[in-house]
């Protein structure tokens, strides 16, 4: 009986050591690679980018390695591969967690809301370009149709506001509208403030390889006219960065129907469980009013699979609050929140 008792215990060991083995080969890991840290994931893959591993971030290469003794972006790792807090490097202040002096942005892509529109005037040529040269992952512009058809940038249906004309952008020409200069002026501009077309918009985009369009439907459009205008973003070879949001529901679900592989995003005002289903339906993600996102619903609709943005976001440390304690992914921002 003995020997049999010492055969079973002896299998069962061999069972845990087994075990043991497979948690440890497929856990996540570092791993040194030819004098260069690497931190592997539970494919085996190696991790790239900013990772947080036990309450620190660190950066790795494209190739893996992790980075140290150097900048990235408006961070810096130390001589062990950690993000420096709390202290000074170069002669610049890096505050509590390396996020408080410098906004630290991880994976959070950041959107010009109607251009950079705290340096120069809203949904103008100088306000997409600004957005640009400063580094954004996007820039937002609002579209109108325009009584001849054409597609005119501009927020508010009335000119009122920003060319000080009592007429709608619906019910004159394009020609009419451009005639108008820009009323409230230029804090420094690069040329006459006109309103833009979309396809001068697009135009400017196209200039910045990595600035994506993020075009607002600010009205119901037919067929016809959505894909006029996705042929306009076609043909400034946009149509992979491009992102198409709207309050407007029959506008996204009829853009789905025709590019199945578009990036859209609804609007709103509440992150409930109606939009949360509407967006699973029609594979859109959501972008929601500050004051209507909460850690817990943020994470509902992420699990789903739904990227989440936030708007309008001008305070540095509610972006930051909103990115590492809520999990938002998309910062819509009328000002330059990161340095």
């Amino acid at each position: 009986m003995k020997k049999y008792v010492k055969l079973l215990m002896s299998v069962i060991g061999a069972c845990v050591m087994l075990t043991l083995g497979r948690q440890y080969v497929f856990a996540e890991h570092w791993e040194k690679v030819e004098d260069k840290w690497c931190y592997l994931q539970e494919s085996q893959e190696p991790v790239t980018g900013w990772k947080n591993l036990d309450g620190r971030w660190f950066y790795f290469y494209e190739d893996g390695t992790m980075a140290k003794s150097t900048w990235i972006g408006a961070s810096y790792v130390g001589a062990g591969g950690a993000r420096e807090a709390n202290t000074v490097v170069d002669g610049k202040d890096i505050g509590a967690d390396g996020k408080t002096q410098d906004l630290f942005l991880g994976d959070a892509k950041f959107i010009a809301h109607r251009g950079l529109s705290s340096n120069q005037p809203e949904n103008t040529r100088d306000a997409f370009q600004w957005a640009g040269l400063n580094g954004f992952w996007g820039v937002e512009c609002d579209v109108w149709i325009t009584a001849d058809g054409q597609y005119a940038i501009l927020h508010d249906q009335s000119l009122q506001r920003v060319f000080g004309v009592n007429e709608n952008v619906t019910d004159i020409t394009m020609a009419e509208a451009q005639a108008h200069r820009l009323a409230e002026g230029g804090i420094e501009t690069f040329s006459d403030v006109t309103m833009l077309s979309l396809d001068e918009y697009l135009s400017i985009v196209e200039d910045f390889p990595s600035l994506h369009p993020v075009i607002e439907l600010k009205m119901d459009c037919t067929q016809e006219q959505l894909t006029e205008i996705m042929g306009m973003v076609e043909a400034h070879g946009l149509t992979k960065r491009a992102y198409v949001i709207s309050f407007l529901k029959e506008n996204l679900e009829l853009l789905r129907s025709l590019y199945p592989d578009l990036s859209i995003q609804l609007l709103t005002g509440a992150m409930d469980d109606a939009n949360l289903e509407w967006c699973i339906a029609n594979n859109a993600n959501i972008s929601a009013i500050d004051g209507a996102l909460t850690p817990e619903t943020v994470k509902k609709y992420k699990d789903k699979g739904i990227h989440v943005a936030a708007w309008t976001i001008d305070d540095k440390s509610r972006a930051l609050e909103l990115i590492y304690d809520y999990g938002v992914e998309y910062v819509t921002t009328n000002t330059r929140l990161f340095e």
